[in-house]
């Protein structure tokens, strides 16, 4: 049966009421199309689900980006953060990396969907993939204005992937950052309210259709990673990694993955994204050394880029 003719039958039958998208979905707004003229969000949905093996957030959040100015408000998105445990003051903090597909987002306009995600989010460090304004995320999220961030200036477009990093000051006092090709950021941290110190490597691995034609590419940029934190003087330091690591590139590789050469160095997958909420499962990554202990560790929605932004809360 092709596409068209599913949709039909799909739309014959009649798609069930909104019990999974999120509830300011308008379930009956008309999204039509050539293909097909009375197809509503619900139906479009519907069909997803039941043509295409997605689960209901994945279909919500796919027929919301599809049909942003219509359906937008179907994205499955994530709950309201649950009551974090009890604090143990300046000690405990939460990381979080998030790729928003920034070039997509900005061609349908879904930047207030996105700012409204990270502004809801509770992190107090963030890796970014495929940004390059961080500027102007912080400016347009209330909780980050007054935000630092580290944005290297000699890498440009999404090309080379900059890979910034952004903190909250009132937390954190920077103390070292730089980078290295395809593209790892660094940062040396020192938490105020204890003095402890940390480091953050943010990075977006390439696809194998471009830098990563070689199944061992991945391998090589973690060993050149742990290879330049030992250069740093960080190898005995308490020390995070996050970033979209795209795996797929690697299945196979003789040398090992991105997260096993991590591994087998000492800084272990502490959480990998789901998509349980939209976007992509098993891309996004925390990784961290034995002085950490996780405490929460989550998916948290899309708004509206097609990974999902995860994070951690740790503590030291």
């Amino acid at each position: 049966m092709n596409k068209s003719l599913a949709l039909l039958v799909a739309l014959a039958a009649g798609a069930r009421a909104n019990l999974f998208c999120n509830s300011a979905c308008d379930w009956n707004a008309l999204a039509a199309n050539a293909e097909a003229p009375s197809a509503t969000c619900g139906d479009r949905i519907t069909w997803l689900i039941n043509n295409r093996a997605m689960s209901e957030a994945e279909a919500c959040s796919t027929v919301a980006g599809e049909f942003p100015s219509i359906c937008g408000s179907c994205a499955g998105d994530a709950p309201a953060p649950a009551p974090a445990p009890p604090v143990q003051p300046g000690a405990d903090l939460e990381v979080a990396t998030f790729n928003l597909y920034e070039w997509n987002v900005g061609a349908n306009n879904r930047w207030g969907a996105l700012y409204d995600k990270i502004q809801s989010q509770s992190f107090d460090i963030i890796g970014f993939q495929e940004a390059t304004g961080v500027a102007n995320v912080i400016n347009s999220v209330p909780r980050m204005n007054g935000w630092s961030y580290y944005e290297p200036t000699a890498i440009g477009g999404y090309n080379d992937n900059p890979s910034p990093i952004a903190w909250d000051d009132a937390r954190f006092t920077l103390l070292a950052s730089g980078w290295r090709e395809r593209t790892v950021t660094w940062g040396k941290f020192q938490i105020r309210a204890t003095g402890d110190e940390f480091w953050f490597f943010n990075t977006h691995l390439p696809h194998n259709g471009c830098a990563a034609t070689d199944r061992n590419t991945h391998a090589g940029i973690a060993r050149q990673l742990v290879d330049k934190r030992e250069e740093l003087g960080a190898g005995g330091s308490p020390t995070i990694v996050v970033g979209d690591c795209n795996p797929f590139a690697s299945g196979g590789a003789s040398e090992g993955s991105f997260e096993s050469n991590l591994a087998s160095r000492g800084i272990p997958l502490v959480y990998m994204g789901t998509g349980q909420f939209g976007g992509y499962g098993g891309l996004d990554k925390i990784f961290a050394t034995s002085e950490w202990t996780t405490i929460d560790a989550r998916d948290r929605g899309t708004g509206g880029s097609d990974h999902p932004a995860i994070s951690a809360e740790l503590r030291l």
